[in-house]
Order: C-alpha cells, then structure tokens, then sequence
C-alpha cells in the first residue's frame, strides 16, 4: 500500500468518525440516530457503520488490485485474480446488503450499483466477469487468468482517462463512506 493509499484511507476514516459522531448527517450523536431511510424511519447508526465498512472494503480491494496491475509478471498473474475475486465479492456484498437494507424498495446504493455493472458490461467481460440477472457479479476464473495474462486486467483497471467500471465503483465507495445515510434512501419503492 503506498503512502497516499494511506492518507485516502485516513482520510475516509477521519471523515467515517465525524459522520458516525452524528454531524453532517442530521443524527443525533446522543441516540445514535442516523438520516431517514426506507419507510421514513431512523437509519440506526449501526447500520450506516456497516455501509461505512463495506465501502472501505471495496476501496481498500480496488487500491490492492490496482497496485497488483502496475506491474505485469508472470507471478503477478495469480494475485490479480485474487484481487479481482476480492473486488467482485466486495461489490457482492455491498449489493446485498444494500437489498437487505431496502427490503421491497430500492435504496440509491442498489440503484447505483446495478447501474455501474450495466453501464460497463464490455469491460467487466474483458475482465473475466459476468452480471448475473440480480445484478450481482461472477467471477470466470479461466477467462479472469486469460485477461490478467494477456493484460487486460492492468489496461482497465490502471486506465484513469476514461470513466470505467472500477473508476466508478472507487468514487461510489468513497462517497459511500462519507455519507452512507444518502446512500440507503428509497428511490423506489417497487422492486423490480
């Protein structure tokens, strides 16, 4: 993990203790109340420290994948996919409990996730993964080791010109953990 990799990460926790301490977000630090949620209720604070966690996963995944793609080796193919399994099961995770959390509606978080994975289905197929009709992630390991081998994996996720998969999924992470409250409000209030 470089230097900056650690300054993010301080940062985002600086900003994840002030959120939980009940500014920023209209809570109450006594209660330990957080923003409105599904239904009008009270989001515990328990829960936006969950997201919170995710979130932090996912950068953390994201941070690790990128400096395992800076540098193509031979050995360097096997802790690619390995960060890439990390990455799709941190975004499996999220998404989950982003539906647990909605129950029959759909939070923004569910609403951007599944759009970052429809936005972006060429990239996450040169990859070596596939969305499955949930929106969750799969992971191919033959066509993961293929990408890493030939470079693909390197290419998209080391590419910071262009909007992608992984660069967007980074932002939506950091933001999440800066907010989480936001993230879990009702857009819908029928799943689909």
């Amino acid at each position: 993990m470089t230097i900056r990799d650690k300054a993010v990460m301080s940062l985002n926790r600086s900003a994840t203790d002030i959120l939980n301490s009940g500014r920023n977000r209209g809570g109450s630090s006594a209660g330990g109340l957080g923003p409105l949620g599904p239904m009008g209720r009270v989001i515990p604070d328990v829960v936006l420290r969950q997201f919170t966690r995710e979130a932090d996963r996912i950068s953390g995944t994201i941070n690790n994948l990128r400096e395992v793609s800076r540098n193509l080796c031979e050995s360097n193919v096997d802790e690619q996919i390995q960060a890439v399994r990390r990455v799709v099961n941190s975004f499996n995770d999220m998404l989950s409990a982003a539906k647990q959390k909605g129950g029959q509606n759909v939070t923004r978080l569910e609403r951007e996730l599944i759009n970052l994975v429809r936005d972006n289905p060429n990239e996450l197929r040169r990859m070596g993964i596939t969305v499955n009709r949930d929106g969750s992630l799969r992971m191919n390991n033959t066509g993961v080791r293929a990408a890493a081998e030939r470079g693909n994996i390197s290419r998209i996720v080391n590419n910071t010109s262009n909007p992608s998969f992984i660069n967007s999924l980074s932002a939506t992470a950091n933001a999440v953990s800066r907010n989480p409250g936001t993230f879990l409000a009702v857009v819908s209030h029928v799943r689909s």
